[in-house]
């Protein structure tokens, strides 16, 4: 269960405040780049949950995604579509020296724009963009609408479209 806006100062005991629960701190499990999890007891229905808490990281992620923009300007110039952006798919480099050094990785299914057949299906459908979904010409444009997702889902610690279906 997503947390987001959280730092690192909580505490074990501490009172977590959810849009629709508390929850009540009681360990961590273990801790990643984008925050740490803890195991918590839902204060109203004494259910024991794993809670996600994200590390106020806005800046990270706009350097993160000023590095991934490099990226698709090179894939823009040589013409290509990678066509599968999420997080799965970017890499951080060396997160301890350089913590928004990134590389986009997995080119399996990328294309060349000028093969890009009208209403041909692409992307994750948490990533996927408006001209894919509706099936309109597809440009380059639709990787920079799935970097916006993945930011915009390490920051509310959720997909944006997770209950759609297309």
């Amino acid at each position: 269960m997503p947390h987001p806006h959280q730092d690192f100062s909580i505490e074990e005991q501490e009172v977590l405040t959810g849009t629709s629960s508390c929850y009540l701190v009681e360990s961590f499990r273990g801790e990643g780049t984008f925050g740490k999890v803890a195991t918590c007891v839902n204060m109203d229905t004494k259910q024991t949950v794993a809670v996600k808490i994200l590390k106020k990281t806005q800046n990270n992620m706009i350097g993160t995604e000023k590095e991934l923009a490099v990226a698709f300007q090179a894939l823009k110039a040589k013409g290509i579509i990678h066509t599968d952006l999420k997080a799965d798919n970017i890499m951080f480099v060396n997160k301890r020296d350089q913590p928004l050094k990134v590389k986009l990785i997995d080119f399996g299914v990328a294309i060349p724009v000028s093969q890009v057949a009208l209403g041909k299906t692409l992307q994750a459908v948490p990533y996927r963009a408006p001209e894919v979904v509706l099936g309109l010409p597809i440009t380059e444009a639709i990787d920079i609408w799935s970097l916006d997702c993945v930011i915009a889902s390490l920051f509310l610690g959720d997909h944006l479209y997770l209950r759609m279906s297309f």
